[in-house]
């Protein structure tokens, strides 16, 4: 059963590592357009990541039936192969071959058989090693969130749904059924507008969600180096997505202050395993030189551009 599910995970692992290929490529392309396409490309990536199952058509980079490792009893599809190959012998000659000693297939079976133990074996022990990095970096993260969880006890509400604490590195959005603002205390009024009308997209799209499902899909195939890499690129153009979405509401004018707030607000990773997100995470000083240069592009090429990814 572990191998079986084990089996299943190293092949979604293995088609997810070529959506995020695809989806890089895609990026160096879509560098000057909204970060917003971008940041929903990886949307492909999670659901490979998430699902065992998946949809093809003519245009898909991978067609169904693309498992790479088996996900039976490979023992039972290696005798099956042999009795196929034996089988189709004995149809165009009209006899089996023979050798001194025996028939010539069953040596083959029997060297088929020990190859396909070992292997056996390999995923048996690749599968425990799989479940007990799957628990650990799972139990971390909700020991995480725990003990954040306690911490933002001592929040005071100051408004509607939007929280104060002292000592937070930055504001950010942390729940799930009713998410929930917190901002550090001490903001200037400036500094506060802008965070808030941050967090306030961050939770209208629901990317608090979407980084709890990036975090899932990170400690399941935590193996991958090109699930981590993909990790914090998703958590680039997530953020990236929401300061241009708030330069729209604010106006172009907007930029420069937003810019000062980002530096000011900067911080480390939260420690949640990449949740909640953070008004200052990231890289900030891609953030900053991206929020200078925006400029908004035409909805009819943006459309265009959306159908085509699509």
């Amino acid at each position: 059963m572990m191998t079986a599910i084990f089996a299943t995970i190293l092949n979604m692992s293995l088609t997810a590592s070529y959506c995020i290929a695809a989806v890089v490529l895609l990026r160096f392309f879509l560098k000057k357009q909204p970060k917003l396409l971008s940041y929903l490309l990886w949307s492909v990536v999670l659901f490979r990541l998430l699902f065992p199952v998946s949809f093809s058509s003519s245009f898909s980079l991978l067609p169904m039936g693309t498992d790479l490792i088996p996900r039976g009893n490979p023992v039972e599809q290696s005798t099956q192969g042999n009795a196929w190959e034996q089988n189709l012998h004995v149809e165009t000659t009209g006899k089996p071959e023979v050798e001194a000693g025996g028939i010539k297939a069953s040596q083959g079976e029997d060297k088929a058989q020990h190859t396909v133990s070992r292997t056996q074996i390999l995923l048996s022990i690749g599968a425990w090693i799989w479940f007990v990095g799957t628990f650990l970096f799972i139990a971390y993260g909700a020991l995480s969130a725990y003990h954040l969880k306690r911490f933002l006890r001592k929040a005071v509400c100051v408004e509607d749904n939007i929280y104060e604490a002292e000592n937070l590195p930055s504001p950010f959005v942390f729940g799930i059924i009713r998410p929930r603002i917190y901002l550090p205390a001490g903001l200037t009024a400036i500094e506060r507008g802008y965070v808030v009308e941050h967090e306030r997209v961050h939770a209208a799209r629901k990317d608090y969600l979407v980084k709890i499902l990036a975090w899932i899909a990170r400690c399941i195939h935590w193996f991958n180096p090109l699930v981590w890499f993909s990790f914090a690129l998703l958590e680039n153009d997530m953020e990236m997505s929401c300061d241009e979405a708030v330069i729209r509401r604010l106006g172009m004018e907007a930029k420069e202050n937003y810019s000062r707030a980002l530096l000011s607000l900067s911080c480390d990773k939260m420690g949640v395993g990449g949740c909640p997100p953070a008004f200052g995470e990231g890289r900030v000083k891609d953030r900053v030189r991206n929020v200078l240069t925006y400029r908004k592009r035409a909805a009819a090429v943006v459309a265009v551009i959306g159908v085509v990814l699509i």
